[in-house]
């Protein structure tokens, strides 16, 4: 079989500027399709009233596991596409997706679950915000310092008062949003980099590379199975983030 390899452009974007409301609506998508059948269960998705596809579970699940042997990014996608699952996404968000947006959205999740990535994503139960049951960012490989994970994509919408008001709900999908100090206004950060949790002494920094996209750098080594940290920003659970549940904290 010929696999074919990750064009660059997949990984770090086309550069088209998506709305806050359209990334949301390929985030929820693309995880639907590729995270949640690969960790056995929901992950965070923007849209509260979500459901997930009516269907056969092992159908998306032996899509992702035969592309996690074969890594073979077009015959996945192709599969995925064709799916029953993505008939019944489409149909949920009433088509309000472009479709090559979708492909590149997808394309950044299968790109995180390559061998080549250098990172996973795992379940993860030790945060009370989560109910005990979200998701990790961890390391397949050493890491050397000042390294960047560039398949770790950051997707960056920035959000207007009247976007937050329409789109977020407080302690529900207002999960992945950071205000940034420079432009003055909120940011919703979706896409493989939205599954790295906080560490006050994290090891890795976000790094902008794009107007609308970043990923991470890492700030010391990184051992095999450890975790890939960053560090929201000093009152992000609470003033000086009293409620703060990292390990860090937790030590």
């Amino acid at each position: 079989m010929v696999v074919r390899k990750l064009e660059r452009r997949h990984a770090v974007g086309t550069g088209k500027i998506l709305s806050p409301q359209e990334l949301s609506n390929c985030d929820d998508i693309a995880t639907a399709l590729t995270i949640d059948p690969y960790l056995g269960f929901i992950t965070h998705k923007m849209c509260i009233r979500y459901r997930p596809p009516r269907l056969n579970k092992k159908e998306l699940q032996n899509i992702i596991l035969a592309f996690v042997k074969d890594q073979n990014y077009q015959d996945a996608y192709r599969r995925l596409y064709h799916s029953e699952a993505m008939s019944q996404l489409l149909v949920f968000f009433k088509h309000r997706v472009n479709r090559d947006d979708l492909q590149d959205h997808v394309m950044k999740f299968l790109a995180v679950l390559s061998a080549e990535s250098g990172v996973t994503i795992m379940g993860c139960t030790r945060y009370s915000l989560e109910d005990n049951a979200g998701a990790r960012v961890c390391a397949t490989r050493s890491w050397s310092r000042n390294e960047e994970i560039q398949f770790l994509v950051g997707c960056i919408a920035e959000l207007s008062e009247e976007e937050e008001n329409q789109l977020l709900q407080p302690g529900k999908n207002d999960f992945s949003v950071m205000y940034s100090t420079r432009k003055k206004c909120g940011q919703l950060w979706l896409g493989p980099a939205a599954y790295i949790n906080h560490d006050c002494d994290a090891n890795c920094t976000f790094v902008a590379t794009g107007r609308q996209t970043a990923t991470v750098r890492t700030l010391r080594e990184i051992q095999p199975g450890e975790e890939v940290t960053c560090n929201y920003g000093g009152d992000f659970f609470g003033d000086n983030n009293c409620y703060c549940e990292c390990e860090t904290c937790e030590r």
